[in-house]
Order: structure tokens, then sequence, then C-alpha cells
């Protein structure tokens, strides 16, 4: 049953721990949505596959922000409303688009606070939602410490963090804080159903023509034959949902990784009065969208000068004056879990609680339970967001976990000025991914 938290304005509904609708009963009744799963699009299938494998996890809306004149490229949201609120013919738009729409230069972030129970975190870089954001968190600390990523990803970040409850006035006319949510929705914030693919369509009609054969078959030919024949239809769409459901989830292997880090050292660090100052890289189904961010140090640097000391395979943005981002996408494939029991082991904590001492940070989210068990044992698997930061050279430590992990975005970060010991180095690594644990 859904919560209702009901005040003179508006109406919140706590759908599940990863969204809420909020509600406001003013004359223009507008329904947002906060909480969806934002994906990069890179490529041009990548819109169409990323809607095709959302529609089997069972999404069932989706909105995409169009690029921008500073922004990288397209971000698509996408959530699964309840049957209730899908029911309901409403139209429903992103908070965090809107947002993101307001603040069209630079990065913000968005802390809302309700009740102290629940906290809502957003960022926007140039007008886009910024992927791994528009997330609902139980816990402050949680919040600071993505606020502190964010940070790390980015320059010139503005961050306002406000409590829902002293935004509405008794007369419900809203603070300045929040006015663009109280304002008209626009039409390009409004969620779309994900359509159903043509190869849908095709099973449909496919359906209906074998039906019709199985009725002229039963006419024709005795019972026994066309029972057969059900069968037999019955066993291999079984067989097929069973290949398909394994083969939805995938992990990274160690030498993936590795081959980030070998695409990060073909970078120049200091080129012609030039700074790298990060590199970040994010999951984009088979490949990794990659941003490489310099920093001009000398008055006489210029972009030039940069394009001829860069590898060519990247694309040279210019931001500004004084900072130019490089874009380049790259595969890294992932390969099917096998879920056979001796690949999990027993005591998965305890080797990453003996490589914890050689990172600053190693962080493990709440489980979320999956529809897939372990081959023998039939035990229940569970996923587990997984944060790792620390020095660059710690990175091989972790090619001997056994657990899969499933990494979705990758951050080296150099830091000028830092103590240099077992947990810190000039080169700071950020891994953010899902591990793949028994229950």
């Amino acid at each position: 049953m859904l919560e209702q938290h009901i005040e003179k304005a508006y109406i919140w509904e706590v759908q599940s721990t990863a969204h809420r609708i909020l509600r406001l009963t003013t004359q223009r009744n507008h329904v947002w949505v906060l909480g969806m799963q934002w994906y990069s699009l890179v490529g041009a299938q990548s819109r169409r596959d990323i809607l095709i494998d959302q529609r089997h996890k069972k999404a069932t809306h989706y909105v995409e922000s169009s690029p921008l004149q500073n922004s990288v490229g397209s971000v698509l949201g996408v959530l699964s409303l309840s049957p209730k609120s899908a029911a309901r013919q409403e139209k429903f738009h992103s908070a965090a688009l809107a947002f993101a729409r307001q603040h069209l230069n630079d990065t913000h972030i968005l802390i809302l606070n309700v009740s102290n129970t629940a906290w809502w975190l957003v960022a926007s870089n140039h007008g886009t939602v910024v992927c791994q954001t528009d997330i609902w968190y139980a816990d402050r600390l949680q919040v600071d410490e993505h606020v502190n990523q964010l940070k790390a990803r980015f320059l010139n970040v503005y961050i306002e963090d406000h409590e829902w409850e002293g935004l509405v006035a008794k007369q419900d006319q809203p603070t300045q804080a929040l006015s663009w949510l109280f304002n008209p929705a626009e039409q390009t914030h409004c969620l779309l159903p994900i359509p159903n693919s043509p190869l849908f369509k095709v099973i449909v009609f496919s359906g209906i023509g074998l039906m019709i054969v199985a009725i002229v078959l039963a006419y024709l030919w005795v019972n026994h034959t066309n029972n057969q024949l059900n069968h037999s239809k019955l066993t291999a769409q079984k067989s097929t949902d069973v290949t398909h459901e394994s083969s939805l989830y995938q992990a990274h292997s160690h030498e993936s990784i590795s081959a980030l880090v070998d695409l990060w050292h073909s970078l120049p660090l200091d080129p012609s009065g030039w700074m790298l100052k990060r590199v970040e890289c994010e999951r984009q189904k088979e490949a990794f969208r990659c941003l490489a961010r310099y920093k001009r140090e000398m008055p006489h640097a210029n972009n030039g000068q940069l394009a001829r000391a860069i590898p060519t395979d990247w694309q040279l943005l210019a931001d500004s004056l004084d900072q130019v981002s490089l874009v380049r996408d790259i595969a890294i494939p992932t390969q099917s879990i096998d879920w056979s029991d001796q690949l999990f082991e027993e005591d998965w904590l305890t080797p990453l609680q003996q490589r914890q001492a050689i990172f600053q940070s190693v962080q493990l989210g709440e489980g979320e339970a999956m529809s897939v068990s372990l081959t023998h044992t039939a035990r229940p698997v569970f996923k587990r967001p997984i944060r790792v930061i620390g020095p660059l050279r710690s990175l091989p430590a972790l090619s001997g976990l056994k657990q899969p992990i499933q990494w979705q975005y990758a951050l080296l970060e150099i830091v000028d000025q830092t103590t240099l010991d077992l947990t810190h180095s000039h080169f700071v690594l950020h891994l953010v991914g899902e591990m793949f644990v028994p229950s």
C-alpha cells in the first residue's frame, strides 16, 4: 500500500526506496517523479538497446534529455511505475530533468531533505542530468559521501541544501528555492511509456498465426498430434526464457578494468602548459564513455598545442579559455555470470576486509534480491552496491576477488597536495559498481 504524506499543498507517494511521486494539489495538478535511473546515450543504437534492456527489467516509462550547447551528449532516464499509478492515465514529469534545465551552466547539486527520513540528491552538468544521481538516500552520511565524489568529478560545483517542509509557505506559495517545481511543467519533462519492440510485435503476430494453424490442425488431425505440437511450443518457450534470464546479468573481469587504466596511461600528464586533472568513465552497455579534463596552467598554452600532444582517438571539446575536455568511447566487454556455487565464496566479506587496508575507503550498500539463484544449492543471490576509493596502484589487489562485479563508473583523480602513505597517492582511483553475492 502506498504511504502518503498529505499537507495543504502536496501529497507524497512513496512507491519504493528508489523513487517517489510528488503530487501538487494546486490548480495545475502537477505530478512529479523523483528518483530515476539515468544512462548516457553513446552511439546510434544505444537508445534502442537501453530501452529493450530496461523493458526486460520491468521498466515502464522513460524520458530523454537532448544535448544542449555545452553538454557532452544525451541522457535517458527510466523507471518502473506501479500498476496502480500507471493506470491513472496521468502525465508524469521528471523533477531531475526540470532541475537540470534550470541550470544551463556549471555543475549544480540539489539535496532535498524530507522530514529528516529521506534525502533526494540530484545533480546537473551544463543543463544535463548527471548519471548516478536522482537518487533517494535514507542516511545523510551517504548523501555527503556522494556529494564529495561529485565535487571531485566536476569543476565549479554549486550546492543547494533544502528542507522540504520549509519550502511551502502557509499560503501555499513556494519559496524561491524550488519555485521551478511549482511552475508549469514543459512537455520535454513528460515521461513516455516504453514501447514494445518490433520483435515483440512479430512474436504476437506469429503467435496469432500459430494459433490459427493449430486450430486447422486440430480440425484435420487427431487430438494426439495437436497436443504434441503444443507441448513442443511450451518446451521451446521455457528454454528460451531460461537462456534469456541468464544472459541478463553480466560482470567485468579484472582485465576489463585494466584496459581502462591502460587508456588513462596513454594520456599525457602535463603537455605544453596543460595539466590533466581527472579522467572519468561511465559504462554504456558494452562500452565506457571516458571524459578527460585538462586545466590550462601556463598563459602561453593553447588548444592547438594540446591537440597535437594527445592521442588521435580522443575528441577535443573546448569548455572555456582555461579548461578542455577530451571524449572517447572504449569497448569494455562483459561476460555472462556463471552461477555455479564454487565461484561464490561462502565468506565473501573476508577478502574485502583483507584488501580494505590498502584503500582509502571500501563500502557496501544494502542488498537487493535478484531473480536468480546458485545452480546447485538454489541459494538466492543479492546485488549490492560497492564503492572503492584509494591509490591507483592498489587496483591489482581487486583481481583476487571471486565475487562477480559489474562496474558502472571509474574515476582517476590527480591530486596536487595529499598525504602520501599506504592509502593515499597523487593518483586517486574511484570505482562504483554492483557486486553479486550469495545470501
